[in-house]
């Protein structure tokens, strides 16, 4: 296969020849350079199955990605690299490789990967003499291993590893006189400006780096340091460095790149910087066409070609040209699928006011999840776009789209805003109403779902409740239960105190006096029958014995009959004021229950009284 190329490329570049006048001008050697190029893009089909390539798909022109593709899968490349220029001994040189390489990663962190060219110099010189060169380049093979994996998934991440390599003296060597002769170019092989081969075993190695971030346009970032022997006395040892950064429109990846080298033995050379734009279209893994640019904008070139020993150190022009171009094309393919990396969704739930964690439940289309107790998840879901829906006990249910692609790691939190419940307060006591002294009750709503809520031993309650009006129902034991309505606003408090009849107790109403012999209430007397008149309507189902007393100035007789038509009046007035009768009785006891000493004006007025006795419901 190599020698058929040989003969066809010979072939070719004869016949280009044949067509020139012995006299080479500056444009016939231009129209030379442009033919050998259509040449070189007739033999790419050819080298693509005959030599392999060192860098594969990833990375950039110069620097080298430190990602392989995934296990079984094969890369090839085919690369132009073409320069021209002057200088004081030449009206033009220039050179052309095409180069092919071959890759194939073993596993997601381990790949051999090839690389050889076939290379042409060509000479025209201010003289009578015009050269020509040919021949094969040194055989590359270099493995990379990435085991230093940060973070990898399809949006970014950072990835660490080694190129060792060595390079095989498979090129052609040099010849020291150039014996045949073409239509006035001197043909011979193994380079003019540049030496094809070393002409030893060399080896070396770089450091690989790369990142790719986490934006709707990712950038890749990719640096390289390395080192490379290529003597045995290590004149020709090379330290090379690079920085490349990218950025990853779909299909279409505009780059920048700055590459440095230079010799241990300065006088082999100084150091050299090239600036490299180029831009990448196509699959990332399946195929891609590269075209870059490279300018050298630091270093002179002052030394020509040169050999140490037996081996070969090309410097210089040729080696470093002040321009140069390349073109490659390159096309992977996957000797077996790989299951999709796993996708997941993680993220927190929040108090969108306190920035707490909230415990939730997750729906999505195909399960539901609930959090930790710190608002945490994590789930490999279905690939595709979906709506995911958070629910928390006492906040607004909040909804997100989403779009979950192979091996993508999404984070998607949530903060959930509260429900507003408008609130309204009541606090207050409940007391014995004659002592006034706290009672442990328990106060229940009617008609409602809301539980009990029993006060201290001080009596004191406080209670938030919606805004609305309630039947309140307060109960103590060895009291009459109390129900009353009470009216709650939204955002304001109520204070309210309850007051509860002790079951089989007595009430008094002090004050009310009688004109001597007579049972007719004074109307001056009707508000402190109102005080008796409120308690009966405030506990519209106990009974109640209207109870007359008297002291103890007139006879029994006339005193118990005076006190029973005393008390018969006071429940007259309540009839007439709406109490239902069947709840009063009417007693007279004359004076024979006295409450204190009949001796005094004073003991006789306490005596002479009206009370309530309470039966209860």
């Amino acid at each position: 296969m190599v020698n058929f190329f040989l003969d066809k490329t010979q072939l070719l570049l004869y016949t280009y020849i044949l067509t020139l006048d012995h006299q080479i001008t500056y444009s016939i050697m231009k129209e030379i350079i442009q033919k050998l190029l259509v040449t070189v893009a007739l033999c790419i089909p050819l080298l693509l199955y005959s030599y392999p390539m060192r860098t594969g798909v990833k990375g950039f022109n110069n620097t080298m990605s430190a990602t392989n593709d995934g296990a079984g899968h094969l890369s090839f490349v085919s690369d132009i690299y073409g320069s021209a220029n002057g200088n004081r001994n030449a009206n033009l040189w220039a050179t052309a490789d095409i180069g092919v390489g071959l890759g194939f990663a073993f596993t997601d962190w381990f790949s051999v990967n090839l690389f050889s060219r076939y290379m042409v110099d060509v000479l025209d010189s201010t003289g009578n003499r015009n050269y020509l060169s040919y021949g094969l380049g040194d055989l590359e093979i270099g493995v990379k291993i990435t085991p230093f994996i940060f973070e990898r998934n399809h949006n970014g991440g950072l990835n660490i590893g080694l190129f060792p390599s060595v390079s095989i003296p498979k090129g052609t060597q040099p010849e020291e006189c150039y014996p045949d002769t073409i239509a006035g170019f001197y043909t011979g092989q193994g380079g003019i400006y540049r030496h094809f081969t070393t002409g030893e075993f060399d080896y070396g190695g770089k450091f690989l780096i790369s990142y790719v971030t986490h934006t709707d346009i990712p950038a890749e970032l990719d640096g390289n340091i390395g080192y490379f022997t290529h003597n045995k006395d290590r004149k020709g040892n090379m330290l090379s460095y690079g920085l490349g950064i990218g950025f990853l429109y779909w299909n279409f990846i505009p780059y920048i790149e700055i590459n440095g080298s230079e010799r241990e033995d300065k006088n082999m050379g100084s150091r050299i910087f090239y600036l490299t734009p180029g831009v990448k279209i196509g699959h990332k893994n399946d195929s891609s066409l590269n075209l870059a640019l490279n300018f050298r904008v630091d270093g002179r070139v002052d030394k020509e070609t040169t050999r140490v020993g037996s081996s070969y150190i090309s410097v210089g022009e040729g080696a470093t040209p002040s321009w140069s171009f390349n073109l490659s094309y390159a096309q992977g393919f996957s000797f077996y699928q790989q299951p999709p990396p796993l996708s997941t969704i993680s993220g927190i739930i929040r108090d969108a006011e306190t920035k707490e964690p909230l415990t939730a439940m997750i729906i999505l289309p195909d399960t539901v999840i609930e959090t930790d107790t710190m608002g945490n998840f994590c789930m490999q879901p279905t690939l595709g776009s979906f709506l995911m829906r958070v629910f928390s006990e006492g906040y607004i249910p909040q909804d997100q789209s989403v779009v979950i692609e192979p091996g993508q790691e999404l984070l998607v939190s949530f903060e959930l805003e509260k429900i507003h419940i408008p609130i309204a307060e009541i606090t207050g006591r409940v007391m014995d109403r004659l002592t006034k002294t706290p009672l442990v009750a328990k106060i229940s709503f009617a008609e409602t779902n809301r539980e009990s809520f029993t006060t201290d031993r001080t009596g004191v309650f406080k209670l938030k409740l919606p805004p609305d009006t309630y039947i309140v129902r307060i109960t103590a034991e060895g009291y009459i239960p109390y129900t009353t309505s009470i009216l709650l606003k939204n955002e304001k408090t109520l204070l309210k105190d309850f007051y509860l009849l002790k079951q089989y107790g007595k009430i008094t109403l002090q004050g009310i006096n009688f004109a001597e012999g007579s049972a007719e209430i004074d109307p001056v007397y009707y508000p402190i029958l109102d005080e008796g008149l409120e308690l009966l309507r405030g506990y519209p189902n106990i009974m109640v014995e209207i109870r007359g007393h008297t002291d103890n100035v007139c006879s029994a007789e006339i005193n118990l009959t005076l006190s029973r038509a005393r008390a018969k009046s006071v429940m007259n007035y309540f009839i007439k004021m709406g109490i239902e009768p069947s709840r009063l009785k009417a007693v007279g006891y004359g004076g024979a229950m006295p409450v204190t000493t009949n001796d005094t004006e004073e003991g006789r007025a306490q005596n002479r009284r009206i009370e309530f006795y309470i039966f209860g419901e």
